[in-house]
C-alpha cells in the first residue's frame, strides 16, 4: 500500500518510471505506475518506458502471462513510441505466443 501511495503522489513521469523499474518483480506496482503513467501524461511523457517495458515484461526470457497481462495495455498504447528492436521484440514474442497457444491441445 505504501508503494501505491507513492505511485498516487508521484508528479513525473520519470518517478513512476523508476517505481515501476526497482518493483518489476510486483506486478501491482508495475500495472499502477505504468495506468498513472497513460492516464496523467501525454503520450510522449507517458511512453517513455516502452523500451523497458518490452525488455522487462515482454520479451524477457522470464516473462511469463501475468506479466505481459500487466504490460499488453500499455504496449497497445505506446508501440508507436517503440524503438525499432523493441518492436522487433513485440512481434516476436506475439508470435511465439500464437504459435504455443495454437498448439495447446483442446
Amino acid at each position: 500500500e505504501e508503494l501505491l501511495a507513492e505511485i498516487n503522489s508521484s508528479s513525473s513521469a520519470e518517478d513512476l518510471v523508476k517505481l515501476a523499474t526497482l518493483y518489476k518483480w510486483n506486478l501491482e506496482v508495475v500495472s499502477a505506475a505504468l495506468t498513472a503513467l497513460v492516464e496523467r501524461f501525454s503520450d510522449g511523457a507517458a511512453c517513455v518506458a516502452t523500451d523497458i517495458v518490452v525488455d522487462t515484461l515482454w520479451v524477457a526470457s522470464g516473462a511469463d502471462e501475468e506479466a505481459r497481462q500487466v504490460a499488453a495495455d500499455y504496449l497497445l498504447h505506446c508501440v508507436g513510441h517503440a524503438s525499432r528492436e523493441a518492436k522487433r521484440g513485440i512481434a516476436g514474442a506475439s508470435a511465439s505466443m500464437l504459435v504455443a497457444h495454437k498448439s495447446m491441445p483442446k
